[in-house]
């Protein structure tokens, strides 16, 4: 491949956040009567991230920017864009950035906006950042990927649900990876997949859905190909409501590539195949592997021999293994992010795969439908930031099993979480040194009401809209440790922040353990009025250091289901 140009803008800081209760797809199969390999080695998925109470895409992008900040060391203050793509806003008019900007301390004079394409909205979100940035109009974006995916139960897509948040932070020289300076792109009013207002569920019809992403994705990339020429990325990434479905893809168009290139020069490949058993040779030939029997059938009319169909079978096999299935880990283990999806992925290859210099080809669908194409290079010490706690690999080592009937009441039940909430007095722990060096990111200032509503930093609006009166400031440092515990039963959190200078605590954890900010939803008044605010989360003690085992065991567990679904 020809280096492409790259442009220098990119991605300066990230972070990521997932619900830590899970639901195995095992467990579901057998609860609706299905066997698990429907799920497990159909779809290629083994679990999915279901949100707690008071966990939604708010609360998710406030936990997910937090830890970008956290980890890319930079100061909230000098973010002056804020861009959140999202299919799960919290109001039908008032944006998710507006709340992030005001709760995170972002400056006052940052632009803001929600943007909504389906599962494309974070990937438009960062074309919109890197357009503001090459005009001089801003100097650094943060932005947010951020959704719950939700069918309705004993649904087709029931199995595929998830949950979760990617915010990215979009500058120049920037110290992770950069963008290319081309993008594939089509677009076209396709009824594929959609959500009525009011509905908090998702309307999709199955078959047409993965025709319509089969071929928007295959135009992206004929798109962005026809501006740069080859592309042979050391990874690939696409958007994956469930696993199976890239790698469907990726058959397609590793296909695609070798016919044309067999136009090119005339002949298939050289041949490998005699190296391969006969009785290998017969299920290849029988549509048992990576290509079907259509294909094959279509290969034999531009007279490809049988050797040179099955050295494309391993071929197109290996490229799998070693290039996209690095990244179906996430779908795989938290389900359909919607717009997080993509960079989601991208954050997982970054952590626990890539080196200086790669080159990550992307593949963003929305339904509705669009699809962007484009390149990320990864850059020299790009550890130095990716590799900062939290690390993603967290989330796998911390997650909670769900029975199927507890899953099925979180789905039914939006209630608040109240039922789960203690009140405590924390002290403040110090936070990493290298990451605290900046102004604002050692903890997150709110002001509040006497009735505990969150007031904005905007001085001229600094009043209760609802009329209560006061105004005070609590500061809620990053991590804490429980110095006092007080159960109550049917609590305001919001009210006891006001009054007492306690802080809601998940659980009821012991005197003594280290808690970790979060945020949930904690209220939602009569008018529909909506308020988010810091609780305080145990730090697990399951946090082990066994990352490389753990990687080791993922890529083996992905060549098993490949093989499996050979």
């Amino acid at each position: 491949m020809q280096t492409p140009p790259f442009l220098d803008i990119g991605i300066d800081g990230i972070g990521f956040y997932v619900p830590q209760e899970r639901l195995r797809l095992a467990d579901l199969a057998h609860a609706r009567g299905v066997d698990p390999a429907k799920y497990i080695d159909g779809l290629m998925l083994e679990e999915f991230a279901v949100p707690d109470y008071g966990e939604d895409a708010v609360s998710m992008a406030l936990m997910a920017s937090n830890r970008a900040l956290l980890k890319s060391g930079i100061d909230p203050h000098s973010i002056d864009c804020v861009l959140v793509g999202t299919e799960s806003a919290a109001y039908a008019v008032k944006s998710i950035a507006a709340i992030l900007s005001g709760m995170l301390g972002i400056s006052e004079h940052a632009f803001t906006g929600d943007l909504t394409h389906a599962c494309a909205s974070a990937t438009c979100s960062i074309i919109n950042a890197i357009g503001l940035i090459s005009a001089g109009l801003i100097k650094r974006a943060l932005v947010i990927g951020t959704d719950v995916s939700k069918y309705p139960i004993g649904s087709a897509g029931e199995p595929t649900q998830g949950a979760g948040a990617i915010a990215l932070i979009i500058s120049r020289n920037p110290r992770i990876a950069r963008f290319s300076a081309n993008f594939g792109k089509i677009s076209g009013h396709v009824n594929d997949f959609f959500r009525p207002n009011g509905q908090d569920t998702a309307i999709v019809y199955g078959h047409y859905s993965i025709d319509a992403y089969l071929s928007f994705q295959q135009h992206a990339y004929d798109d962005l190909s026809r501006q740069i020429g080859p592309i042979d990325p050391n990874y690939w990434i696409f958007h994956s409501p469930y696993a199976k479905l890239p790698v469907q893809f990726f058959r397609q168009l590793m296909l695609r590539r070798k016919i044309n290139d067999s136009h090119n020069t005339g002949n298939g490949s050289e041949s490998l195949g005699s190296s391969f058993p006969s009785a290998d040779q017969v299920q290849i030939l029988k549509g048992k592997g990576e290509i079907s029997c259509p294909d094959i059938q279509l290969l034999k009319n531009l007279d490809w021999n049988d050797f040179e169909i099955c050295d494309l079978h391993h071929t197109i096999q290996q490229e799998l293994r070693e290039r996209l299935l690095p990244s179906l880990f996430v779908s795989r283990h938290f389900g359909n992010m919607y717009s997080a999806s993509v960079w989601s992925q991208v954050m997982w290859v970054l952590e626990n795969y890539a080196r200086d210099g790669d080159v990550f080809y992307f593949g963003s669908y929305g339904s509705g439908a669009t699809a962007i194409s484009g390149l990320l290079q990864v850059q020299p010490n790009f550890r130095s930031i990716i590799d900062r706690p939290p690390i993603m690999l967290d989330s796998v080592r911390t997650r909670e099993y769900l029975t199927v009937k507890s899953y099925e009441e979180h789905h039914e039940n939006n209630c608040l979480i109240l039922p789960k909430i203690t009140l405590g007095r924390i002290s403040t722990l110090p936070t990493e040194p290298v990451v605290t060096k900046n102004i604002g990111i050692q903890g997150i200032s709110l002001s509040f009401c006497d009735a505990g509503c969150v007031l904005p930093h905007n001085k001229d609006l600094s009043y209760c809209p609802q009329g209560h009166f006061g105004r005070f400031n609590r500061f809620f440092p990053q991590s804490a440790k429980i110095t006092h515990l007080r159960k109550t039963d049917f609590i305001d959190p919001l009210l006891e922040i006001a009054h007492n200078g306690e802080v809601p605590i998940l659980g009821i954890p012991p005197v003594g353990s280290v808690v970790e900010l979060n945020f949930r939803k904690l209220r939602q008044d009569e008018n529909k009025l909506l308020q988010w605010a810091p609780v305080y989360c145990p730090v697990p003690s399951e946090l082990v250091t066994e990352q490389d085992y753990l990687v080791e065991k993922i890529v083996l567990e992905c060549a098993s289901t490949l093989h499996r679904n050979a």
